[in-house]
């Protein structure tokens, strides 16, 4: 199991592209993201219906926004 505490989106990203890239990932936590205010991360993937949907952007995906 992938998991997190409360994180910025650029941490999530990490621990995606890891549980995606495993075949020993079978559940995953990552929604830290979405409990912070003025998260600097703009995420590369999407969150649709509970689930983490990685983007077509190459390495985490993410962007600073500073």
């Amino acid at each position: 199991m992938v998991s997190c505490l409360i994180e910025p989106a650029l941490l999530i990203s990490a621990g995606l592209s890891y549980a995606l890239s495993s075949q020993v990932v079978q559940y995953a936590d990552l929604d830290g993201h979405l409990d912070l205010i003025n998260n600097p991360s703009v995420p590369g993937f999407k969150f649709e219906e509970g689930w983490l949907i990685a983007g077509e952007i190459p390495g985490l995906g993410c962007k600073i926004d500073l």
